[in-house]
């Protein structure tokens, strides 16, 4: 795990992009870092490529939830944290906005941590990261 927590704090050294220009336009936002803040307050705030989330970013909703890592397309993919509002946290891989490899769960309520390793198998509550991980997608589309 210590690997993916120095992926997740490491820069783009090497291949920093340029800031994007203006405002927020999907056909000119593309190869740049920009931020982009929504009509009810969710803010996005790294990597664009063809006006969508592309690289590493960080997205931080409204309901306390928070996102820091991957993104590919628009879809959260690769190395990432995820803060859930309630004080839940996920660290681990997600691929296409679905939970991916290894990852940790851990409850914010008396701190239960929940390890597991999901490309060829379950782990216990992996049903449940799952869908935490798609409402938390659906907040922010």
């Amino acid at each position: 795990m210590l690997g993916l927590f120095v992926l997740l704090l490491s820069t783009t050294e090497g291949r920093a992009l340029p800031p994007c220009p203006g405002e927020y336009n999907k056909n000119t936002w593309t190869n740049c870092v920009g931020a982009k803040t929504y009509t009810i307050g969710d803010k996005y705030v790294g990597e664009w490529k063809n006006g969508e989330f592309h690289g590493k970013g960080t997205l931080s909703l409204t309901n306390g939830g928070k996102y820091i890592g991957g993104f590919e397309k628009g879809r959260l993919h690769g190395a990432a944290a995820i803060t859930f509002p309630n004080g839940d946290k996920y660290i681990g891989q997600l691929r296409f906005n679905q939970i991916f490899g290894h990852g940790t769960y851990k409850y914010g309520i008396g701190g239960r941590v929940v390890l597991g390793i999901t490309e060829n198998g379950n782990f216990p509550y992996e049903w449940e990261v799952a869908e935490r991980i798609r409402n938390f997608v659906k907040k922010f589309r």
